[in-house]
């Protein structure tokens, strides 16, 4: 691994910046993933390239890419594509539910009252209201 290349992708697209917008999050988010397995960099050395603190490091691979990766995330996987051409991870593809979906965003409040966990006739009862709120009539939470 040549890490000019990776000094190089990080310039162009200001990925040092304190920049949150969501591309910038993700894609800082997978090289710091590359970076971690590919050259077993230590923490301190990735957030050196990215001007920020080891535990930042540790924060977003630990919440954004191993959740958004090993989850599927099509979102997370589309902001990334252009970096992950250029770094593959070796031996890794996301696991990307290929089935039709709807993404919901939920406060933890939500979730709770949705019970999430509680299953109801195999189907929990999260996608039973979600079924509900589709077909446009009222539940109870």
């Amino acid at each position: 691994m040549d890490n000019r290349k990776i000094e190089e992708y990080i310039t162009k697209y200001n990925l040092k910046s304190s920049s949150r917008d969501r591309e910038s999050v993700y894609m800082r988010a997978y090289l710091y993933a590359y970076l971690r397995s590919d050259s077993l960099m230590t923490y301190q050395q990735i957030g050196k390239m990215f001007n920020r603190n080891h535990a930042t490091i540790i924060h977003a691979l630990n919440r954004i890419h191993n959740r958004y990766w090993d989850g599927g995330d099509r979102v997370y996987i589309e902001y990334i594509q252009d970096v992950m051409n250029k770094f593959p991870l070796a031996g890794t593809k996301p696991k990307i539910d290929n089935s039709s979906y709807i993404t919901v965003t939920l406060s933890p409040l939500e979730m709770k009252r949705l019970k999430v966990f509680k299953v109801i006739n195999n189907c929990t009862y999260y996608e039973q209201a979600i079924k509900k709120l589709i077909e446009g009539c009222d539940i109870q939470l």
